[in-house]
C-alpha cells in the first residue's frame, strides 16, 4: 500500500474523481442556467406557470443558486399566489449569506421582496423584521421609513407610524403620499388640525389622477372640525373620481345629517347601503369601515328603522 501511494497512483485516481466531479457539477450548472434563461423568456410572455415548472427543474439542478428561487417567487408573485413565495425568498436569502462574496445589494432587494409579501399576507409583524432589517443596511432611503410607518399603523403603533412618517418627509417633502399617511394618522389619534394641514399638502404634491385620496382624508379632517360645508365639498370632489365607493356616501349622510338636510341625508345612505349589499368591490376594507361607521353614529340612532 505504501508503494503504491508514493508512486502517486492512488492520488492520481483521486484526482481524476475530483475532476469527474468537477465535470458533473459545471454541467448542472450549465443545464441550470439553460433552463433559467428559457423560464425567462417564458415570464416575459406571460407564461408564469411554465416558467415556474422550468425554475423548479433548474433547482434540481443547482440547489444553491439564489437568483432560481428568486426568479421562481417572482412568476408567483405575477400569479399572486403569495404563500410560496415566502419559502423561495427564505431560501434565496439564506444562500445570499453563504455566498464566499456576499452582495449586499442582491441581499436588500431579495429582502425587500419578502419584505412586501409579508405585508401583502397581513403578516405584519414578519414584515416590520424584514423593514427593520433592511433600514439598517440602508438608511438613505425615504421610502423604506415611509413603509415602516405603514406596516406600525397595521400594527396600531400610530406613535411610531407617526414618527417613520415624519421622517420620510423631513427625507423628501414633495411625496404626496407621505402626507396622506400622516394625516390619516393624525386624523386617528384624534388631532385633527394637524391632520388637515397634511391633507392640504398631500394635495398641494400629488397628480390630478391621485387627488381623490387628498380629498378623502382632508373631507375627514374637515368633518372632524364641523367644517361641514367644505367637507361636503371635498367628498363631492372625491366622486367624481370614483363614484362606485361606499365611504365618501356614509360621509355625505352623516354631513348632510349635520347639516340638516335630512332628505339628502338619506338619499346618500341608501346609495353607501345599496353599494354594500349589492357586493360591488368598493375598494374599501375594515379598517376604512370603521373610520366611517363613527361617523355615522349619530344617524343610526337617530333613524332606529335603518
Amino acid at each position: 500500500m505504501d508503494e503504491l501511494l508514493n508512486s502517486g497512483y492512488i492520488h492520481g485516481i483521486r484526482d481524476i474523481a475530483s475532476i469527474s466531479n468537477i465535470g458533473v457539477e459545471y454541467r448542472n450548472n450549465y443545464e441550470a442556467r439553460r433552463l433559467n434563461n428559457k423560464a425567462l423568456k417564458l415570464s416575459y410572455q406571460g407564461k408564469y406557470e411554465a416558467a415556474i415548472k422550468l425554475y423548479t427543474e433548474a433547482i434540481g439542478f443547482n440547489e444553491n443558486d439564489a437568483i432560481l428561487y428568486y426568479n421562481r417567487a417572482v412568476s408567483y408573485y405575477k400569479l399572486q399566489h403569495y404563500e410560496p413565495m415566502i419559502p423561495d425568498l427564505t431560501k434565496a436569502l439564506e444562500l445570499c449569506k453563504e455566498a464566499e462574496k456576499f452582495n449586499t445589494k442582491q441581499y436588500k432587494n431579495i429582502l425587500d421582496f419578502r419584505n412586501s409579501t409579508y405585508f401583502i399576507l397581513e403578516q405584519f409583524e414578519k414584515a416590520l423584521e424584514d423593514i427593520n432589517a433592511i433600514i439598517l443596511i440602508d438608511t438613505l432611503h425615504a421610502d423604506y421609513f415611509f413603509r415602516r410607518a405603514r406596516v406600525y399603523s397595521k400594527l396600531d403603533s400610530l406613535s411610531l407610524s407617526q414618527k417613520d412618517y415624519k421622517k420620510a418627509i423631513s427625507m423628501d417633502s414633495t411625496r404626496s403620499e407621505f402626507y396622506y399617511g400622516s394625516s390619516a394618522n393624525y386624523y386617528f389619534m384624534k388631532q385633527y388640525t394637524k391632520s388637515l394641514e397634511d391633507a392640504n399638502k398631500c394635495l398641494m404634491y400629488c397628480d390630478d389622477d391621485h387627488k381623490l385620496w387628498g380629498y378623502f382624508v382632508r373631507g375627514y379632517a374637515l368633518f372632524e372640525l364641523k367644517k361641514f360645508y367644505q367637507a361636503n365639498q371635498d367628498f363631492e370632489k372625491y366622486l367624481s373620481f370614483e363614484q362606485d365607493d361606499n365611504p365618501p356616501y356614509l360621509a355625505l349622510a352623516a354631513i348632510n345629517y349635520e347639516l340638516k338636510n335630512y332628505e339628502q341625508a338619506e338619499i346618500y345612505f341608501i346609495k353607501a347601503d345599496s353599494l354594500k349589499n349589492n357586493g360591488i368591490d368598493v375598494k374599501w376594507d375594515e379598517d376604512d369601515y370603521e373610520w366611517n361607521s363613527t361617523l355615522l353614529k349619530s344617524i343610526l340612532e337617530e333613524w332606529g328603522k335603518l
